[in-house]
């Protein structure tokens, strides 16, 4: 659903509401000018994780996200993300170049199978209380999110990051 509201009187400028499910108040807002075109300006959610407990080989993360979008946004640190190092380290194979001799750089984790991981044991999931989208194995969108960055600080840094975040 789609609504417009700002208008400046001419029609061409405004904000853009963006209702995607029932009972959020505006999951996407774009800021709309003609000339320009509709720009994103937050979804008005995020998350956090920090590093509980790590043995080298294993860790344990405590994770709170946020929904600025719910009625009820109660972020609490009751989140839980168990990792282990191995099977996301392991998966890094630096591709090396004349211009990067020490490998490519890289956005994301390269090579990683979570669901394998999930299946494993490897990587297990214990929901926080403000999470409100989930995937097909119950695990919230929101961790899905932390653990693609702490996976990413472990192979580019080869070990567990202390702290990890995103707001979008």
């Amino acid at each position: 659903m789609l609504y417009r509201r700002g208008s400046s009187g001419d029609g061409e400028e405004g904000v853009v509401c963006v209702r995607s499910m029932p009972g959020l108040a505006a999951p996407a807002i774009l800021s709309f000018d003609v000339e320009r075109g509709a720009c994103l300006v937050s979804l008005g959610y995020g998350g956090a994780a920090r590093l509980v407990l790590s043995d080298g080989e294993s860790a344990i993360y405590a994770y709170a996200c946020t929904n600025l979008n719910k009625r009820d946004n109660d972020p609490r640190e009751d989140g839980e993300i168990y990792v282990e190092l191995r099977p996301i380290a392991s998966a890094y194979v630096p591709k090396k170049t004349k211009r990067y001799p020490n490998g490519v750089p890289i956005r994301s984790a390269e090579n990683v199978d979570y669901e394998k991981m999930v299946a494993a044991g490897s990587l297990k999931v214990t929901n926080c209380s403000n999470a409100i989208c989930f995937d097909g194995d119950g695990i919230d969108a929101q961790a899905w999110e932390l653990i693609r960055r702490i996976a990413l600080r472990i192979q580019l840094d080869g070990e567990f990051p202390a702290e990890v975040g995103y707001f979008k």
